[in-house]
């Protein structure tokens, strides 16, 4: 209950952040007919309705004008995705959680990852095709598992249909677990890379995998 009041309170402070021209547009509005409502109760003070209404106006006005700020301090320096920049976005994909921040669709032969917050923004891969890196890997930390098939795989990050990324991933012990390429000499891999075979991942078992094949971060 605790994480779903979280989160609508993270995906109101993003629609505010989307709309902060808009709000003010209606804030500066409120606040010009109170104004001129304010100057006209000034020769009118015997009018019992310019008051109440004169401070609802006033008060309409000042929610529009704080509810950005209240949007920032909830989310403070959060962009909408749509506003980030290509380091911005990684940044932003390494943050999230690998599993309750995405959700997965398999269809035939494709696989696509979307971020619940923002389903424009996916990972995708396919199976076939031009999805294949290397449809035989070969490499020792790959092999040595009990199937020693391992297949590599193209993956794309995407906004919006627009390409942003690519990187590479392996399908080791026969598909049962994704691995990100390692660095032959040091065996370590990128954070973004291990980031996002932990978001592709076809169970909970990155790490232990990792550590199977001698790879660190």
């Amino acid at each position: 209950m605790l994480k779903y009041k979280k989160n609508n309170l993270k995906y109101f402070a993003l629609l505010v952040k989307e709309n902060t021209k808009v709000l003010s547009v209606i804030g500066f509005a409120f606040f010009s007919i109170t104004s001129i409502l304010g100057v006209v109760w000034i020769f009118h003070p015997n009018n019992d309705l310019l008051e109440p209404i004169t401070f609802v106006l006033g008060a309409c006005s000042t929610i529009f004008f704080g509810v950005p700020q209240l949007a920032e301090f909830i989310l403070p320096t959060r962009k909408p995705i749509r506003h980030m920049t290509y380091d911005e976005l990684i940044q932003f994909i390494l943050s999230t959680d690998s599993k309750g921040d995405w959700h997965s669709i398999v269809r035939e032969n494709i696989e696509e990852y979307f971020l619940k917050e923002d389903p424009r923004l996916r990972i995708v891969t396919k199976n076939i095709d031009d999805g294949i890196h290397l449809i035989k890997f070969i490499e020792e930390w790959a092999n040595s598992h009990s199937d020693s098939k391992a297949i590599s795989y193209y993956y794309n990050i995407l906004f919006d249909g627009h390409f942003i990324h690519r990187l590479v991933l392996v399908s080791v012990d026969g598909g049962r677990a994704i691995l990100p390429l390692p660095n032959k000499i040091t065996m370590k891999v990128d954070r973004f890379d291990y980031k996002i075979a932990h978001i592709c991942a076809r169970g909970n078992n990155t790490d232990d995998y990792m550590q199977r094949s001698g790879i660190n971060l």
